[in-house]
């Protein structure tokens, strides 16, 4: 049942039943039976298998056709040239903003818009991968950090994910705010920043 782009579920149905009834009494909805598509994230279940799958397959698809992105291709070849580094894609330094003031530079609109065309092809290819929900443990976190990542301020990187029934609730990395002097301190601070994620999911 939708209200909103709401999904009631529940282990008992007389308690599903019971807060439907409760729902329809104060507002006016509409029950439209058992789930397959919220807020346009198809839903796949799996009763003998016990497992729940979501995907965007056709949000992305109404969002590559819009840019013109073809379906891949059969025979997939490996890419014979890599995305530009971190030099062409990092923010203007203060050089650059000095030039930028006296001469346009449009080869930095054409790297990112190189960049985001790689990034459309690569949904177009994995459009129809789904985060996989099954009768595994309940939350489970990894941390990461990669130490002295950014070169220029000479800081590490923290990265984090979380993991809900063997499927992926939550991910993310963020430069550390001090320069960890080993790379033991810049662990920490990662196991410190995955800790703090997966306490906002439990």
């Amino acid at each position: 049942m939708y209200v909103d782009d709401l999904a009631t579920a529940a282990l008992d149905v007389k308690e599903l039943d019971w807060f439907e009834d409760r729902l329809q009494s104060r507002f006016v909805t509409k029950p439209m039976g058992e789930i397959s598509m919220i807020l346009g994230i198809k839903v796949i279940k799996d009763r003998a298998k016990r497992t729940v799958e979501l995907n965007q397959e056709i949000y992305l698809d109404k969002v590559l056709n819009k840019f013109r992105i073809p379906n891949p291709v059969s025979n997939v070849k490996n890419v014979s040239t890599l995305i530009d580094g971190y030099n062409d894609l990092r923010p203007a330094s203060d050089q650059d903003k000095k030039v930028d003031a006296i001469w346009y530079r449009e080869d930095l609109a054409e790297h990112h818009a190189l960049a985001l065309k790689r990034l459309m092809r690569y949904l177009r290819f994995t459009i129809s991968f789904a985060i996989s929900f099954g009768p595994l443990r309940d939350l489970v976190v990894y941390s990461d950090a990669d130490y002295d990542g950014d070169k220029d301020s000479k800081k590490s990187i923290s990265a984090a994910i979380g993991l809900i029934r063997g499927g992926l609730v939550f991910f993310g990395s963020r430069k550390q705010t001090f320069v960890a002097t080993a790379i033991t301190k810049a662990e920490y601070a990662a196991i410190c920043y995955t800790a703090k994620q997966g306490q906002w999911v439990a």
